[in-house]
């Protein structure tokens, strides 16, 4: 009669872990934010002050060594600013009022010298810069002071790194021409030890141009990590060994895009002029989402209230803070907003310019601007 009891006792606590691990799945499931973009939004002006308390300029200092040609990605550190300039294959270190410190790293084939830039990350704390060099197969790792750490090896095809609290998210660009599922999303330890394949992806075709595979890619807020994959309607959370869907984008103009459809060069344009895919986001103090999709040649910009559930379609965003050029950020960092544009641009758009800038000439080095968001 006892293991009759015993016996049922189990099955019940079988039984409600189940349902618990039910319960729980179904939860992460809906956690999930849903942003609508099957319908088509009417673009609108929005104005910079709804967004922003307020910006400072950063001018990077001009001299022979310090010539930046096309700066494609900056990160504010503590004392300064690294900027990435993937045209040269340059980084180079300002400090905080834009004084040219030096480069980091330097292109060549000797020890501690990188091929190529595929992406940049910091860890700030540890004032250590991570540079992957996708086409050589290599992590190279420098202290902030330009002196070489060591290098990692990575697999071939990676295109986007991110340095995390346990070792680094690697992305693999779409563009392997193999018809078999090959790993698109890993995350591995500080020696780039592989942890967990988080994603596959199955190319079936051997015809996709590589000039449409865009978007997709890894973003980070307040040490979150956060990935969107190409050609799918999710943005996801990455952690160490899972991805977590929080904003989707469900089934409309998205779907207009996938990979079946650029198995041949017409088929992908018509699929880029009839289907709208993301092709950036980001994050804007926990409480906006910023989506920046492309359609053919043209973008189409969105911005998601979360506590409101309101959509906003943008059709730019006109500088009304202090007038000078209109904003057009792209990285966020905490809760700033940052964004490089060259002189020429400034002097061409601006008809008073800030006091601030009141000495720049359009030969100067790009500018920066820095904004506090609301």
């Amino acid at each position: 009669m006892n293991n009759v009891k015993i016996n049922c006792l189990i099955a019940c606590c079988i039984c409600l872990l189940l349902l618990l691990l039910a319960c729980k799945q179904e939860r992460q499931q809906s956690d999930n934010t849903v942003i609508d973009l099957s319908d088509r939004i009417r673009m609108n002006p929005v104005k910079a002050s709804t967004l922003i308390e307020d910006c400072r300029y950063i001018l990077l200092e001009t001299t022979d060594e310090s010539l930046i040609a096309i700066p494609s990605r900056v990160i504010p550190v503590q004392d300064g600013f690294i900027v990435m300039d993937a045209y040269l294959r340059k980084i180079f270190y300002f400090d905080t009022d834009g004084k040219f410190i030096h480069c980091i790293g330097s292109r060549g084939q000797g020890p501690g010298e990188y091929n190529s830039i595929t992406s940049i990350d910091v860890s700030d704390r540890d004032r250590l810069l991570y540079i992957l060099d996708g086409f050589g197969r290599q992590i190279f790792v420098y202290t902030f002071d330009n002196k070489f750490v060591r290098y990692i090896k990575v697999d071939f095809g990676v295109m986007g790194m991110m340095k995390t609290s346990w070792g680094f998210i690697l992305w693999k660009s779409p563009q392997l021409f193999l018809k078999q599922e090959t790993p698109e999303l890993t995350t591995t330890d500080e020696d780039g030890n592989a942890f967990h394949i988080l994603q596959y992806r199955k190319v079936d075709s051997e015809h996709i141009p590589q000039m449409i595979i865009a978007g997709g890619g890894l973003q980070k807020n307040n040490d979150t990590y956060y990935y969107n994959p190409p050609f799918q309607d999710t943005i996801y959370t990455v952690q160490m060994d899972t991805i977590v869907p929080v904003y989707v984008l469900p089934k409309g103009r998205f779907s207009g895009i996938s990979f079946e459809d650029f198995e041949t060069l017409e088929k992908g344009k018509d699929a880029l002029t009839n289907g709208l895919m993301l092709s950036y986001f980001s994050l804007l103090n926990n409480r906006r989402l910023f989506l920046t999709c492309r359609r053919s040649n043209q973008e189409e910009v969105y911005l998601y209230d979360m506590d409101s559930g309101k959509l906003s379609g943008i059709s730019e965003i006109v500088n009304d803070v202090d007038n000078s050029y209109n904003f057009r950020p792209r990285w966020v960092y905490q809760n700033q907003w940052v964004e490089v544009t060259n002189a020429y641009d400034i002097m061409k758009e601006t008809s008073t310019l800030p006091a601030a800038l009141k000495d720049l000439k359009d030969d100067d080095n790009p500018v920066i601007r820095i904004s506090t968001l609301k």
